[in-house]
């Protein structure tokens, strides 16, 4: 049977990549965008969460590592605690909240990094696209060093016109 999701590519902006004026700070920053083909029209979003989740580019500590193929968490989560039913809608202006307020934490983004951070986002903006958060889990769920990410935010796009689905991490470390 073929996969309803296949991974494409992934991006990573480290904001300490980026000189940022006094007063400001990296704060150790990032946010990692992973894009996936979708495998033709797929009516159930929690099927291409399940797709997502079951892949093994989303066995990603996010503490340096990279993807583990035989990890068993996924950012400060254990994997078995994750599940589709995990993920809430959301709507784009929620998504764009949570990020600003994420954003600011730091001060004024320096423009080289607000102009890239717009680019890899704009797409991600359309109002058909569906959104959906992983909120925090229960203590039950957080892995043994998931106190590396003081802020972890997690969101799940998916575009049916453009058959795709687009999973973006931001956090710390």
């Amino acid at each position: 049977m073929d996969e309803l999701v296949t991974f494409r590519e992934s991006q990573f902006i480290n904001f300490r990549d980026y000189e940022f004026d006094s007063g400001a700070h990296h704060l150790y920053r990032w946010i990692v965008i992973k894009t996936y083909d979708l495998a033709g029209a797929i009516s159930d979003d929690k099927a291409i969460i399940a797709g997502v989740i079951g892949s093994v580019e989303y066995r990603d500590d996010y503490v340096g590592g990279g993807v583990d193929p035989n990890g068993n968490v996924h950012g400060p989560y254990w994997l078995t605690s994750i599940s589709p039913a995990c993920y809430l809608p959301r709507d784009g202006s929620t998504f764009r909240r949570v990020l600003d307020e994420w954003l600011g934490m730091g001060g004024v983004i320096p423009s080289g990094l607000r102009s890239v951070i717009d680019e890899a986002l704009r797409p991600l903006y359309d109002p058909s696209i569906s959104c959906y958060e992983l909120p925090r889990l229960s203590e039950s769920a957080i892995n043994d060093y998931a106190d590396i990410h003081s802020k972890y935010h997690e969101f799940l796009f998916i575009s049916r016109n453009e058959k795709k689905a687009v999973l973006l991490v931001a956090s710390d470390d």
